[in-house]
């Protein structure tokens, strides 16, 4: 037993352990930490208040003086422990004098040495030798008096830092310390102890403070420890337990079911350092400001926001928006500062989502590089509140996405990226033109030298003078007359030939085809020919070809005269010349080395025979030997030369041996499942085929059966499936004219060609409710709208009727108005709003359903129009995000092949005009009494109820559009909505399915 002397020479022993009853205690073993207390924490500016009481007065806990009450304390209960705790070992001054305690959370107090044999005021702190048992130090805990005590030590550590002497200290403070009153109670649980601390005294109204949602947190947490089962997360349980008023009770339920643990800790973090009273109220918490999903866009003209300003599970806009809170508060000064309410706290929570919405569109509008040069700097200034008004006039005057130029402090940024971005493309273009004028300017070299090369070997075309007759040559002579009749002259013609010593008794006929010809056609279909050889020679090696042989050739292909090159007596067409050579050609044989030369000494208008044979030399077939020709031309043949140079120099550039030539992507068609798929270089079998079919169907059997036998070629393992395994390299790709749904996870447009597999209804059995009916026609089904605006089509026949995607009914006839709305229009229950939430949303153009994507690539393919836009709709091209989002084996093949940051093709990123307005068509309203209806009026029946429409995936509501185009930029408009199926359905005879 420790034992004091005073100064009145009165006795004093001090308790040695914490039976129930009342204690004498030393300064040093009272308890400091946060969980040896149940108010879990303190209001710092109650805490001063405190420290200045304690300082000017005592720690006074003898119950003795008026208004003072003893410490409640008690042994420290595991279920108040927040962390684990190991008493500090008995003290022991060992014969000398104990001049400082270090506990182990590093709170350091000094009991200050006494004088040897004096007992004064300025030896009110000493420890006396001697004694057997003592407390532990820091071992008490306290139901009652935690704030007191703490407040008291932390005096202890003031005086012991600041190096006071005892003189320094008011004597009512060195008096308070001799002798520390307590009272230890027995409890047999923690709840008692929890509830015993609630209740308040006469003697503590001036100094405690009511209990707020943290202390009210730390409570339940000791109580749930224990074991207790209330429902201590329902308000009005609390409430009962704690008898505490609605707004407290709320936000306690609030902390402990709806707010996420994070966010509650940083609540926690930030009331202990500024105090509940001064800081945040009950109201806010209440009012489920900090809850999951909790928006701050739920009314009023932030609604369209709604999704943006919603409080979400990754905790973003909760942890920014506490983080403002601190930051305001903190900046403003000590007399000035306000408690934040939920009117004064509402736009602030508006703001910090509308801010991390437009630095989510900011990051994926531009690079990487220009979002990470002003991040910061917007940071910093959002931080500081400056841009909170620019926000929310952005989100009060704007819907999503909206235009971001419209928002002050990114514009520049935006526009900065945008000129640049059409400079480098300008460069770009700039360089890609250079580029292929100089390749194309070497490959017409390389061609025009391959031309010319050929034309000098294999194809030499030489001028003839007529006015300048050879010796001995009887061309002059032919030429006369060679555009006259030649059968007039066919006399003159045979004497020429024999007085060259030619033989002319050869006669040949050539017949013509003209079976595909029209029968006005008066050409006749043969001609008289001479096969001339030399009358020097016995026999001529020409005599055994086909022509001499059967003195016959063709019949010969004979084209339109609207076809040919040209038109005169002579002109026969290209095709049957070839015939005629290859007639000659034929039968003879050719050893190696052998060469053909055709010496074209009259050739017609436009060489006719020589285009033939340049065809043949060019064919490469292989069927004759290598062949020459001489063309004999006339001076007004220059034409000739020069088309057929032509022809040379487009063989070439076909040809391997060419530099590859840029042509537009054609349309690939759609393969046959025989040919399966290829990826990864190699053949693999579309697992996703078979979702297209039913089970037990004839075509899922067939499926399965083509599986079997590629298994049975290529093997198991070279089956496809729609995801990509983790460790498997994505094959590489090339981008094709048509759109990529590579991107945003690979979302891709509804599959308008799958079988939809809906639940059949006999018409023995449909008995349902009829707002509406309409009788099949057409290939059309019979449509039922029920009283509860279900849709019902069926098959009334007695013949199966087979379904695509197509239209099921119209709308009837109606007026368009133009008005605001708000998203996708769901609201306006009259009419159908012409708004579309991306670029997947399906359209229908020529009776045909498509995604918008689909109909833009037609709009550029098929119309010609490169750039258009959306009626009521801003549609700005997408880009491949940076590839730094993607892990090394997941990358897709864009970013492989680094694409990142260019447009993705026919890819828009789609969203309601600025000013909130779309076209709404509102039907004309049609009785519901008046019996059948036809298709293209009973969706008229949903006017008031159009939110009922169909939305399933088996029938939706489908816009459609056309291409407008003329004056100004072209424009996609609607022209009115329609009730698609979306999918292929079977129906059997006399049976209903549900679409909607």
């Amino acid at each position: 037993m420790q034992k004091y002397r005073s100064e009145a020479s009165l006795v004093v022993q001090y308790s040695v352990d914490l039976s129930p009853g009342g204690k004498h205690l030393r300064v040093w073993q009272l308890g400091f930490r946060t969980d040896f207390g149940l108010a879990g924490m303190v209001d710092p500016f109650d805490m001063v208040g405190l420290i200045e009481l304690v300082l000017a007065h005592g720690f006074r806990t003898d119950p003795n003086y008026p208004g003072v009450e003893k410490l409640n304390i008690v042994k420290p209960m595991p279920a108040w422990l927040e962390t684990p705790y190991k008493p500090l070992p008995v003290l022991d001054p060992n014969g000398g004098w104990l001049t400082s305690l270090m506990c182990v959370e590093c709170l350091m107090l000094v009991a200050f040495s006494p004088v040897p044999g004096t007992v004064s005021t300025a030896t009110v702190f000493a420890l006396t030798q001697g004694g057997d048992e003592q407390i532990a130090p820091f071992s008490i805990a306290y139901v009652k008096g935690w704030r007191r005590a703490l407040a008291c030590l932390i005096c202890c550590e003031g005086v012991r830092s600041l190096g006071l002497s005892t003189d320094e200290l008011t004597s009512d403070f060195k008096a308070s310390l001799q002798l520390i009153h307590g009272s230890v109670c027995k409890f047999s649980t923690s709840k008692e102890a929890v509830f015993a601390s609630r209740g308040a005294t006469l003697s503590q109204t001036s100094t405690r403070r009511p209990p707020n949602a943290m202390n009210f947190m730390r409570q339940l947490e000791i109580l749930k420890k224990s074991g207790e089962t209330a429902e201590w997360d329902n308000a009005a349980a609390v409430a009962r337990a704690f008898s505490i008023g609605p707004k407290e009770s709320a936000a306690v339920s609030n902390l402990q079911a709806h707010v996420s643990p994070t966010v509650t800790e940083l609540l926690k973090e930030a009331t202990r350092g500024r105090g509940m009273r001064l800081w945040i109220t009950h109201d806010m918490l209440a009012r489920e400001m900090f809850n999951l999903t909790w928006s701050s866009g739920q009314s009023g003209p932030l609604c369209a926001w709604v999704v943006e300003l919603t409080n979400k599970p990754d905790d973003k806009l909760a942890r920014l928006f506490i983080r403002r809170l601190t930051s305001d508060w903190d900046r403003q000064p000590a007399g000035m500062k306000q408690c934040w309410t939920y009117k004064t706290a509402l736009p602030v929570h508006a703001a910090c989502g509308g801010f991390l919405a437009i630095m989510d569109r900011l990051q994926s509008s531009i690079p990487q590089a220009d979002f990470q040069s002003v991040e910061q700097q917007i940071c910093d200034q959002f931080a500081v509140g400056i841009l909170d008004g620019d926000i929310l006039h952005f989100l009060e005057s704007t819907v999503p996405p909206a235009d971001l130029k419209q928002v002050t402090f990114v514009r520049n940024t935006i526009t900065t990226v945008e000129n640049r971005a059409q400079r480098d493309a300008e460069e770009q273009e700039r360089l890609l033109a250079e580029k292929v004028a100089a390749a194309t300017a070497d490959q017409v070299k390389r061609g025009q030298d391959f031309t010319k090369d050929f034309m000098e070997k294999r194809c030499k075309l030489v001028y003839a003078d007529v006015a300048d007759p050879m010796k001995g040559n009887f061309f002059p002579e032919i030429a006369k007359f060679v555009a006259r009749a030649v059968v007039k002259h066919r006399r003159l013609l045979e004497d020429q030939l024999m007085n060259a010593s030619l033989d002319v008794l050869w006669p040949v006929t050539l017949s013509f085809d003209k079976s595909q010809l029209s029968a006005g056609d008066k050409r006749a279909p043969w001609h008289p020919c001479l096969f001339v050889t030399a009358s020097c020679h016995e026999t001529s090696p020409w005599q055994d070809s086909h022509a001499a042989q059967t003195r016959t050739i063709g019949p010969c292909p004979l084209i339109r005269v609207a076809d040919m090159l040209g038109f005169d007596e002579t002109m026969k067409g290209v095709p049957a010349h070839a015939a005629i050579l290859t007639s000659y050609l034929r039968g003879l044989s050719f050893g190696d080395g052998d060469v053909v030369v055709v010496a074209d000494v009259l050739p017609n208008r436009h060489a006719e025979f020589g285009r033939a044979a340049l065809e043949r030399m060019l064919d490469g077939s292989g069927a004759t030997p290598q062949m020459y020709y001489v063309g004999c031309l006339r001076p007004d043949q220059g034409d000739v030369k020069i088309a057929m140079e032509k022809v040379v120099y487009d063989d070439w550039d076909r040809s391997p041996t060419a530099p590859a030539r840029s042509r537009p992507v054609e349309p690939q068609p759609d393969p046959n499942l025989l040919l399966l798929t290829w990826s990864n270089n190699s053949a693999s079998f579309p697992d996703s085929v078979l979702q297209k079919f039913p089970e037990g169907t004839t075509a899922r059997a067939e499926i399965l059966e083509l599986k079997r036998a590629f298994i049975e070629e290529f093997g198991e393992s070279m089956t496809s499936t729609n995801q990509t395994s983790p460790g498997s390299q994505p094959a590489l790709r090339r981008a094709t004219g048509r759109p990529d749904f590579s991107i945003d996870g690979g979302a891709k447009p509804l599959d308008l060609a799958r079988d939809l597999n809906l639940p059949l209804v006999a018409s023995s059995d449909f008995s349902v409710q009829r707002k509406g009916y309409c009788a099949s026609s057409r290939n059309k089904p019979a449509v039922v709208i029920g009283e509860d605006y279900s849709m019902w089509i069926g098959n009334e026949t007695t013949e199966e009727l087979k379904l695509e995607c197509s239209e099921i009914c119209g709308f009837n006839l109606g007026a368009y108005e133009e008005k605001a709305v708000t998203g996708l229009g769901e609201s306006e229950l009259s009419g159908i709003c012409f708004r579309f939430p991306n670029d997947l949303a399906l359209v229908s153009h020529e009776r045909k359903c498509m995604s918008l994507a689909e109909y833009s690539h037609i709009c550029c393919t098929v119309h010609g129009v490169a750039s258009f836009e959306l009626a009521n709709h801003l549609m700005v091209q997408k880009q491949y995000p940076p590839a730094s989002r993607f892990e090394e084996q997941t990358k897709p093949f864009w970013a492989e092949q680094g694409q990142e940051g260019l447009p993705v093709p026919y890819r828009f990123q789609v969203s309601p005009a600025a000013n909130g307005k779309c076209n709404v068509f509102k039907p004309n309203v049609i009785s519901s009494d008046s019996g059948a209806v036809r298709h293209a009026t009973i969706g008229a029946l949903y006017v008031g109820h159009m939110d009922k429409l169909p939305k399933t995936q088996s029938a939706c509501t489908v816009w459609e559009v056309q291409l407008q185009t003329g004056s100004g930029t072209a424009r996609i408009i609607g022209l009115k909505p329609k009730i698609f199926l979306t999918g292929a359905l079977t129906l059997p005879p006399n049976t209903w399915a549900k679409v909607s």
